[in-house]
């Protein structure tokens, strides 16, 4: 009997949670991967902008008496300010923002009415986008993308749950208005190009969900009503279709474009060097901000813009398998929009520098100067990072202790 009770009593501690254990370990390590690809990835991302920050503002700092570091000073500063948003939100649990997205959204849209005011709303070059005041500005533009992102993720997932989805009254009314309104408050700053990504990430989360196919051919003629009246004014108009061609006034409204692709033109495919771009002296406006892709272009050429053009499909094949691996659908939701609404600024905006969409205020994420962007595409980020480390582990190993096993054990 004793020598029976001692054979059990060593399987039974050759079960114990020793393996288990191991296999929690590993799984939580999988799942914390993707969080912390994403952190590198955008930890690369900002080391290359606050760099081209630097080297395209240098010139244009000394020129206002301010000293060559004073644009990438202010700039670190924002920085510094959007890591610690990262690091905060990344550790609060995402699924509250599902009772505190309505609540920002309600306070975006204010702040999109309030910019419209005169005496409020700040103008530069024509376009009023900005609320604040001396060098405490901010665009109410940038700041309604990621409550929008927030409502439609918890709207749509909860309809989904109900089986409503296919609901006129229940989902389509309240998507569209809600996009319509927020459109419409954007584009006539004008902001038209935030209006495409907002437009962008409505139509993908709805594609995402299944939404019916008809249900788009309405969105193509709200966004068709949109653009008729952003070409209704002839500026708007000139504004918009200078990207056909730039020369027909090449001192005017063409003239950024051309010096944007005479920038990339110079770098040729392996670049100036670094800080020997001659966009900082004076060619190229913005340099620094709007237009930071260029200077990437002349100062590292074709390899550099590639590097960089890579880093954000990596941003989108990262954000989209934690979209997968969320640990419900309102994650799900959440993390597709955040990531494509990243992505389709990045594209809007490499896309101006090159010429195919016309110029705007679109900034590029996570490089170019900035204050709101900046610190929003961090605090997004950080949501992304949240909801990686909550998300199911992927299995990998055919070799994991069965439930039936680890139950007995």
């Amino acid at each position: 009997m004793t020598s029976t009770t001692s054979k059990q009593s060593s399987k039974k501690k050759r079960r114990t949670p020793a393996t288990t254990r191991k296999s929690l370990l590993l799984m939580k390590v999988k799942r914390n991967t993707l969080a912390t690809q994403l952190s590198v990835l955008i930890l690369f991302l900002c080391l290359i902008g606050t760099a081209m920050v630097m080297s395209a503002s240098s010139v244009e700092s000394l020129n206002e008496g301010s000293g060559a570091y004073a644009f990438v000073t202010k700039h670190l500063m924002n920085l510094t300010f959007g890591a610690v948003v990262f690091w905060l939100i990344s550790r609060f649990d995402y699924r509250r923002w599902l009772g505190l997205g309505p609540i920002l959204l309600i306070g975006a849209v204010a702040m999109l009415i309030a910019v419209l005011i005169p005496g409020l709303g700040i103008t530069h070059s024509g376009a009023r986008r900005w609320l604040g005041a001396g060098p405490l500005e901010f665009q109410p533009s940038e700041a309604v993308k990621f409550p929008l992102a927030i409502v439609l993720a918890g709207l749509l997932s909860a309809r989904e749950k109900a089986g409503e989805l296919r609901s006129i009254r229940r989902t389509l009314l309240p998507v569209g208005l809600m996009t319509i309104s927020i459109a419409f408050l954007v584009v006539v700053e004008p902001d038209f190009d935030s209006t495409l990504v907002i437009l962008g990430l409505v139509a993908g989360l709805l594609l995402l969900v299944g939404i019916p196919k008809t249900w788009l051919l309405g969105a193509a003629v709200g966004g068709a009503a949109l653009t008729y009246y952003e070409l209704s004014e002839p500026f708007r108009r000139a504004r918009m279709f200078v990207f056909v061609d730039p020369w027909k006034d090449a001192l005017g409204t063409g003239y950024q474009s051309i010096a944007g692709y005479t920038s990339l033109a110079l770098g040729g495919w392996f670049g100036a060097g670094p800080g020997a771009s001659t966009a900082k002296w004076g060619f190229l406006p913005v340099a620094y901000s709007d237009f930071v892709f260029a200077v990437i272009g002349e100062e590292f050429g074709v390899a550099g813009c590639l590097v960089v053009v890579c880093f954000f499909l990596a941003f989108g094949v990262i954000g989209f398998k934690i979209a997968l691996r969320a640990p419900d659908r309102f994650g799900t939701l959440l993390a597709a929009g955040l990531t494509l609404t990243v992505l389709l600024q990045a594209v809007i905006n490499i896309g101006m520098v090159v010429g195919i969409v016309p110029v705007s205020g679109l900034t590029l994420p996570f490089i170019s100067y900035g204050g709101t962007s900046l610190v929003l595409m961090l605090s997004a980020a950080g949501i992304l990072c949240n909801i990686a480390y909550q998300g199911r582990p992927r299995v990998v190993s055919t070799k994991a202790t069965p439930k039936a096993k680890l139950s007995r054990g």
